[in-house]
């Protein structure tokens, strides 16, 4: 046999009002109790129960479900109760392995599949998203060279019926001809929509130099730019291309970026 404490909850409440804790609402039980599940889904029953033990009669409880589910807050679930529509019905496996068969020498490969948090229980998703990439790269004391591959499915067509696939390299290098200065440069080529947008081409390239004061600051001056072929694509610069096929956008941007570590 065993036993357990079973606390007084009118006298906890009123302590807590005493206290000036303001009670908790039905729509704020409710909410936490669905964040608790997973998934996120709770018959009546369950939650006019859980509304209980906070002192909240089941009618406020039934009433406040349906005002939630006018306001979007859950979804009515038939035969399964009500749930939270905005949480991410399943989880993203994305991995990472690397080694190193020579001091400097770096080999690595990643994998990544899911639905990239895009599939709730209020929209399902159509598609898995898919990337793998690949990464070969040497690091030694006057010099840095590397490269990188990468092929992708779905992965902006979660949502969609139309599926969609990518891929892309990149190669950059570096020179230290001095601890103080580093000269750099980086070139990127990508097939953005490979089944959807076949002749759309993205292209970028950056140069620079870079001085290095000491172990907290250092500033360089680069040059980046950046060329889309037969359509457009939005990018953290804007959005570069053109709307005519056979047309091309490109963007410039010359300047000097410092850091400073603390």
């Amino acid at each position: 046999m065993a036993a357990s404490l079973s606390p007084n909850l009118s006298q906890v409440r009123q302590d807590a009002e005493g206290l000036g804790i303001r009670p908790l609402k039905a729509r704020s039980v409710v909410l936490s109790a669905l964040l608790g599940f997973h998934p996120p889904q709770l018959p009546v029953s369950t939650l006019v129960r859980i509304g209980e033990l906070f002192g909240i009669a089941e009618g406020t409880i039934r009433v406040g479900l349906t005002r939630m589910v006018a306001d979007g807050d859950v979804v009515a679930d038939n035969g399964r109760g009500y749930s939270n529509p905005t949480r991410s019905k399943s989880v993203d496996f994305e991995g990472r392995v690397g080694i190193q068969p020579i001091p400097g020498l770096n080999i690595a490969g990643g994998f990544l599949s899911g639905k990239r948090g895009l599939e709730t229980y209020s929209a399902p998703a159509i598609h898995t998203a898919t990337r793998w990439d690949g990464l070969v790269a040497y690091n030694g004391d006057f010099f840095h060279v590397g490269g990188e591959y990468f092929q992708a499915k779905n992965f902006n067509n979660v949502t969609t019926v139309a599926t969609d696939k990518a891929d892309g390299y990149s190669i950059w290098a570096s020179i230290i001809p001095t601890p103080a200065f580093t000269i750099f440069g980086r070139y990127d080529k990508a097939n953005p929509s490979k089944t959807l947008k076949p002749a759309l081409k993205d292209m970028f390239f950056d140069a620079g130099l870079q001085w290095r004061a000491n172990k907290s600051f250092a500033a360089s001056v680069v040059y980046k730019y950046e060329e889309v072929k037969n359509g457009s694509i939005s990018t953290s610069d804007g959005t570069i291309g053109s709307t005519k096929s056979n047309n091309k956008g490109n963007y410039n941007e010359f300047g000097i970026w410092t850091v400073y570590s603390f």
